[in-house]
């Protein structure tokens, strides 16, 4: 059996409680949520030419060639194309493993080397 004082006192408190929990919450995140739309990214080719407009002005010994972006991994280039021509069938599985879980976790695509890859495990059958 419930006590009275509790269902006066405590049952309003406890609601009040919880509901503003919730509400304070939802009341946040849409806060954050306007403040996030109104902001504007910078595209990093944005980012690179004001450092180099910023740079050309300062005369600074800093040059061009120290202010380039590297290019994600999973981009074509050259230097990613790994030789898989000596790796082992188990080796790889493994490595296509290990690019898929890449692939999923960073949102980069790695469709050039995945496919090299399973060409190389093709060829070992």
């Amino acid at each position: 059996r419930i006590a009275p004082e509790f269902l006066q006192v405590g049952l309003p408190f406890f609601a009040f409680m919880l509901l503003g929990t919730f509400g304070i919450g939802s009341l946040m995140n849409s806060k954050y949520d306007k403040i996030d739309r109104k902001k504007k990214y910078e595209s990093p080719e944005d980012v690179l030419k004001k450092m180099q407009k910023n740079l050309a002005e300062d005369k600074t010994t800093v040059s061009n060639e120290q202010l380039k972006f590297v290019p994600m991994p999973g981009q074509d280039r050259p230097d990613l194309n790994t030789d898989y021509s000596n790796m082992s069938r188990e080796q790889l599985t493994q490595e296509l493993k290990a690019l898929r879980d890449s692939e999923k976790w960073t949102g980069l695509n790695f469709s050039a080397q995945k496919a090299a890859i399973k060409k190389q495990i093709r060829a070992a059958k």
